[in-house]
């Protein structure tokens, strides 16, 4: 997950000794948005520092590695906001990536091109994202069990690798806490339920999905009824499982999940944001 969220923001290419331009540190978006606006207005951004990494990670402590690796370089935030003033407020802190989420003037968005400390800047904009249209049937048992077999599924069940003891985390729409094939596996139910589901759009407590496409995800990767569960289809027909492995859409039917939500509507559109994407890695990190 730390090298997903550290690929969200694109790292610059040394450029000799001065290091890159003003104009270079600016995203493309952002400098468009510059052009565009006017001294009054302020602008949504995300603003990286430069950071030395420290000595690799030992693998169980990767947040702890990131948050060393981020903590020198948003000291130098603090200094950005001392140095241009209310011009430039800050949002949120992010140690993921050694990152500030802010709002800006577009004068204090050039001064920050100007710091060498600061080794990019993004504008925090909606990103329109494609999603294939939810189908109207998303667990059919006749189909799943041929499917399970085409990828070799039923073959690693056999050989007791069916995902217990693994957490999958979901980035997309949501998952649906309720839909029966997905239900009973996720890690909220015996924990936390902050520590397995984040939502940054509506702050929804349970895992929810108002567009369809997370829950497909999820089923298709861990769905399975838990023995003694009813599948209801919309033709009113209806399924029992009498075990665990009996009606699976997934090829780890055993593993519990976590998921965020990333993905919303606005008006018609699908969208996400670069700063919830890298809110989302530092929550599941």
């Amino acid at each position: 997950m730390a090298l997903v969220a550290l690929g969200l923001l694109v790292p610059l290419a040394a450029s000799g000794q001065e290091g890159p331009s003003p104009a270079a540190i600016v995203s493309p978006s952002l400098s468009a948005a510059l052009e565009r606006a006017l001294a009054s207005d302020t602008l949504s951004i995300i603003i990286e520092y430069g950071a030395q990494a420290p000595d690799a990670a030992p693998a169980p402590d990767v947040a702890r590695y990131l948050r060393v690796r981020s903590a020198d370089a948003l000291i130098r935030a603090d200094s950005s906001v001392a140095r241009i003033g209310s011009d430039l407020r800050i949002r949120q802190r992010l140690w993921v990536v050694p990152a500030v989420t802010a709002v800006a003037s577009p004068s204090a968005v050039r001064a920050l091109a100007a710091d060498p400390a600061v080794r990019r800047i993004y504008l925090d904009d909606r990103l329109l994202v494609q999603l294939p249209p939810a189908a109207g049937t998303i667990a059919d048992p006749s189909f799943t069990s041929e499917a399970m077999r085409i990828i070799g599924a039923d073959a690693a069940w056999e050989q007791g690798v069916t995902g217990e003891g693994t957490t999958v985390a979901f980035f997309d729409s949501g998952v649906d806490g309720a839909n029966a094939m997905v239900s009973s596996r996720w890690r909220g139910r015996r924990t936390d339920s902050r520590a397995s589901w984040f939502d940054p759009f509506l702050r929804a407590s349970v895992p929810q999905d108002l567009i369809g496409h997370g829950t497909q995800v999820a089923v298709a990767s861990v769905g399975a009824l838990s023995s003694g569960d009813t599948l209801r289809f919309p033709d009113g027909s209806e399924i029992v499982a009498s075990s665990d492995i009996d009606v699976v859409t997934g090829p780890a039917p055993r593993a519990e999940w976590i998921a965020a939500r990333v993905f919303e509507r606005f008006g018609g559109d699908v969208y996400t944001r670069r700063s919830v994407l890298l809110q989302a890695y530092q929550w599941a990190i």
